[in-house]
């Protein structure tokens, strides 16, 4: 079960033809994208001069993190380039334009697709992902532990889906008492889906 941003993440890669963690580069992205890429010692930024992509990484800072910064400004030329000019720097709308930008690089970064195949219970796969992904330890540790849950959600959706019966008159809500229905019903409202298997029913 993942988010439609690391949908966005998947489909990007997939298009790029990037499928291990040492294609996951600056340089090699920038390429494929057609982004024209440059270090520097100023602050990182993008840049969208007569509509051709630009991305200035800082230099000043580790490796790692000057791929936070690429995949950082990659996310604003990606998903917000055509909104940016119209945006208040001020306003709610450009703190989620951020937001969303953070959260590109941190899918981009260690995408789960990739993230999945490592056996993420030993004892050592975080230092092993710091090293394939060139990420800081800390940005690790906290994808690795969300890439687990989502795991873990897959697997209980999967046994629940699996202990559902294909087709049980009991289960007929036409047939449910009184306070079955309130229960259902209440049930419905506070998740806002609905609860009740109807494929079952046929």
């Amino acid at each position: 079960m993942h988010t439609h941003r690391e949908d966005f993440v998947i489909d990007l890669y997939e298009g790029l033809n990037i499928e291990a963690p040492d294609q996951i580069n600056e340089e090699n992205i920038a390429q494929k994208l057609d982004i024209k890429l440059t270090f520097w010692r100023h602050p990182s930024k993008h840049d969208m001069l007569l509509g051709s992509p630009e991305i200035y990484i800082c230099t000043r800072v580790p490796k790692e993190y000057q791929r936070l910064h690429f995949f950082h400004e990659l996310g604003h030329i990606l998903r917000h380039v055509d909104v940016n000019r119209f945006v208040d720097p001020a306003s709610m709308f450009s703190n989620w334009i951020e937001s969303d930008a953070r959260l590109f690089e941190y899918y981009a970064s260690l995408p789960y697709h990739m993230l999945k195949h490592y056996n993420l219970s030993d004892s050592t796969v975080i230092d092993t992902v710091v090293e394939d992904f060139v990420i800081p330890r800390t940005y690790v540790n906290k994808r690795i532990a969300h890439v687990m849950q989502q795991l873990k959600q897959e697997e209980l959706k999967q046994a629940y889906e699996g202990s559902v019966p294909t087709k049980s008159k009991s289960y007929n809500p036409d047939e449910w008492s009184n306070e079955t229905q309130r229960i259902m019903n209440q049930l419905r409202k506070q998740t806002g889906q609905e609860v009740v298997n109807y494929v079952g029913l046929f």
